[in-house]
């Protein structure tokens, strides 16, 4: 236990003061560090391309059509030629599509990619909120819960196939 006195030393007040603050910074680093840890996403491999960070939002209520949800990550292309993300399917959803959003005369927009996103030779495609995503529509509401994981096929251009359990995270 800390006890802090007035002493005639003002040096000795300042020392304990600073141990203190020193102290309770790195507690706070650490305890944000190790939330960051726990929010990472799935990730896996096939072939020459791998998945990262991999998430999902929870379900949003979207009208007639059902609960929506969105997902996010980063691809890797570790191979000498350009690849493309074809498909994203799920058993808990109607459908995922590919969709680029951008802004078109100051209004923002998104649109599926029919022709899939590419994956640029030896490099990485990330999709991000506000960004390429995928669109998750006639989500399982009791699937798309903050906590679990729901299981998607990623099919690519090259014919590599990956299944992945990806985390639903909360919305913020």
């Amino acid at each position: 236990m800390y006890t802090i006195t007035h002493t005639t030393s003002r040096s000795v007040f300042n020392f304990s003061f600073k141990k203190i603050l020193a102290i309770v910074i790195t507690l706070t680093s650490l305890l944000l560090t190790s939330c960051s840890n726990t929010t990472t996403g799935a990730t896996g491999t096939a072939g020459n391309i791998t998945i990262k960070n991999a998430w999902v939002r929870a379900a949003l209520v979207a009208g007639s059509d059902g609960f929506i949800s969105s997902g996010y990550m980063t691809i890797e292309n570790k191979g000498n030629t350009p690849d493309a993300l074809m498909s994203v399917s799920s058993a808990d959803a109607a459908a995922v599509e590919i969709h680029e959003s951008k802004s078109m005369d100051g209004m923002m927009s998104m649109a599926p990619l029919p022709d899939g996103l590419e994956i640029p030779a030896n490099g990485s495609m990330t999709l991000t909120p506000g960004s390429n995503h995928l669109m998750i529509m006639q989500a399982k509401k009791e699937s798309f819960t903050p906590g679990k994981t729901v299981k998607f096929l990623f099919k690519f251009k090259s014919g590599s196939e990956l299944a992945l359990d990806v985390p639903v995270r909360e919305n913020k």
